[in-house]
C-alpha cells in the first residue's frame, strides 16, 4: 500500500513563506500610504494655485453686489453710506461682507479668505480699485 504523506514545512520554511506573505502584504500598505500621499499633495497643490476668483467665486459675487450698491449710493446721495445697512444689505460683525468707510472718499469691502491663514481677507481699496490679500 503506497502512503503519501505531505512533508511538514520545517519551522525555517514557515518562516520564509511568512516572511514573504508580509513583504508582499507591506509592500501594498507602503503602495496605498503613498499613493494617498501623492493624491493629497496634488489635491493641495491645485486648491493654492487656481486663481482667488474661482475659490471663493460666491464671495466675489456677494461683494460685487455690495460694491455695486455703495456707488450708487454714493451717486445718489453724494457720499458714501456709513454701514452696510444704508444700502440694504445686513451690517454684521461676523460677515460675511466687511465695509470699512475710511474717509469721505475711501472705504474697503472685504471677506474671509482662509487660503490665506486663519485670518485671511481678501479686500477692495475703493481708491486703487484692487483686490489684495492680507493676513
Amino acid at each position: 500500500m503506497n502512503v503519501t504523506h505531505e512533508a511538514t514545512p520545517t519551522p525555517n520554511q514557515a518562516l520564509q513563506a511568512n516572511r514573504l506573505l508580509m513583504t508582499r502584504f507591506t509592500k501594498r500598505i507602503l503602495i496605498g500610504v503613498v499613493s494617498l500621499f501623492v493624491v493629497g499633495l496634488v489635491c493641495v497643490a491645485t486648491f493654492r494655485l487656481l486663481p482667488d476668483r474661482l475659490v471663493y467665486a460666491r464671495e466675489f459675487r456677494d461683494a460685487q453686489d455690495v460694491l455695486g450698491r455703495i456707488e450708487a449710493y454714493r451717486r445718489d446721495h453724494g457720499r458714501l453710506p456709513s454701514t452696510l445697512a444704508e444700502v440694504g444689505r445686513s451690517d454684521d460683525e461676523q460677515g460675511p461682507i466687511y465695509y470699512h468707510l475710511h474717509s469721505a472718499g475711501r472705504y474697503v469691502v472685504s471677506f474671509q479668505a482662509p487660503r490665506y491663514g486663519f485670518f485671511g481677507m481678501l479686500s477692495y481699496d475703493s481708491t486703487t480699485h484692487s483686490w489684495v490679500a492680507s493676513l
